[in-house]
């Protein structure tokens, strides 16, 4: 018995030495894990209190020095896609989305992936490459549907919409909106029912249906009755505004216009780097209407100058448009021609830059899809699947060739058989 006590004894020591040794083994594991978390949750922290330029010099230096897991990884090149689509510097938000939906591809998290899918939707729509828009919006479209999650469902409905919109195919636009608005009754997003309709009346407005436009403009305030959020009515009285103008209202479209810049319009709680308001374009054509010719440009000329040009926005390039057009026109020249003229040699580089990175995202795309090399986990269904290039076309187009190469080659023969024999009868 005293024999069996003291080996039990034994066995109690080296069992709390090994228990201490794996305890103090993972501690630096786990003070490595504690430190890449702390990391991640102050970058969180940063993205959403400080300005895009800190947070994106803070995610760099952090990717640097290895401080942030894998697992976070996704989401930090996430957060940076958008702070760069905000500052308007798309070669490098596109770079991080794909980085990031490689990543949450490794990580077989695909409700991360069909988000991502839908934020490079909305940069490829941004830049007028609609079909690749539309294909990444519905793969993303169907992942959220089989998930029921209606919330995903209305706002990447709403991106099909917004995107049928800008290729003037009205009737699927309106489709996807109002399936949208229904999922939003499901989920009470008031906020994106408001945006919708401002769309449906742009939609109307479009077709030249402007008391349907208007109905539709009123009625996106009205849903709000006292919540209505200040950027939703300037948007609101910027499209009433837009619709005084064409109907040459000039005098209400002033008023509305005014209206709508005491909003401000601007979409983003940071307001380092945002497009010029729709209200101040719309103001300054009203005003040049009436007469009031150098109200209307100290409008634009204000407008550029107080903007950060780190990016390319296509107001701020239409108003330069504007500017330049009235005083050209005019034969005006005021001290800030120069600069604005030096804006404009400057943004129109940068929208040349822009053409030219879509051009190559848009190759990273179709490569995607067409190398049977990449493998990928596809939000539509979650099965590895290979993405295999269309041989039947190129078939189709080489037989096609083919035979038109044989046909001229027939015809080619029989013309020097004719004209063989023509010169054997003179002859003879």
């Amino acid at each position: 018995m005293e024999s069996f006590c003291k080996n039990f004894n034994n066995a109690l020591k080296i069992t709390f030495v090994l228990i201490l040794l794996i305890h103090f083994s993972a501690i630096p594991a786990i003070a490595e894990k504690i430190d890449k978390d702390s990391v991640y949750n102050e970058l969180k922290r940063s993205f959403k209190s400080d300005s895009h330029e800190d947070f994106i010099e803070n995610c760099i230096n952090a990717i640097n020095a290895e401080t942030i897991s894998f697992k976070d990884m996704g989401k930090v090149k996430y957060m940076m896609a958008q702070s760069y689509n905000i500052k308007g510097d798309l070669i490098n938000c596109v770079q991080s989305l794909f980085s990031a939906s490689d990543i949450f591809i490794e990580l077989n998290d695909k409700e991360k992936l069909a988000l991502t899918y839908n934020f490079l939707g909305e940069v490829y729509r941004k830049g007028g490459e609609y079909v690749a828009a539309i294909d990444y919006f519905i793969e993303s479209l169907t992942y959220f549907k089989e998930q029921n999650k209606y919330d995903n469902v209305a706002m990447v409905c709403y991106n099909l919409g917004l995107t049928y919109y800008n290729i003037d195919d009205y009737e699927d636009a309106k489709k996807y909106f109002f399936e949208a608005l229904d999922n939003n009754e499901k989920v009470n997003d008031i906020d994106r029912s408001s945006r919708i309709y401002n769309l449906l009346g742009a939609i109307h407005f479009k077709l030249a249906d402007y008391e349907v436009a208007r109905s539709y403009y009123l009625l996106s305030m009205e849903i709000y009755k006292d919540k209505v959020p200040e950027e939703r009515l300037g948007i609101a009285y910027s499209n009433l505004a837009e619709i005084h103008l064409v109907q040459g209202n000039y005098q209400k479209a002033i008023s509305e216009s005014r209206k709508a810049l005491i909003y401000k319009e601007e979409p983003y709680p940071n307001s380092q780097s945002y497009d010029l308001p729709d209200a101040m374009i719309t103001l300054a054509k009203a005003l040049l209407e009436t007469g009031k010719i150098k109200e209307s440009i100290n409008i634009l000329e204000n407008g550029i100058l107080e903007r950060d040009q780190a990016g390319f926005h296509q107001n701020y390039f239409r108003a330069i448009d504007l500017y330049f057009s009235i005083s050209d026109s005019l034969q005006l020249q005021s001290s800030n021609s120069n600069r604005i003229a030096k804006i404009l040699v400057d943004q129109t580089k940068l929208l040349k830059e822009q053409n030219s990175l879509l051009n190559n995202s848009k190759s990273q795309y179709l490569i995607r899809l067409a190398d049977s090399d990449y493998r990928y986990e596809s939000a539509l269904s979650g099965i590895k699947t290979n993405k295999k290039i269309n041989y039947w076309g190129y078939l189709i187009f080489i037989c096609l060739v083919s035979f038109a190469v044989s046909v001229h080659f027939y015809r080619r023969r029989k013309r020097k058989e004719k004209l063989k024999k023509s010169l054997k009868d003179l002859l003879n």
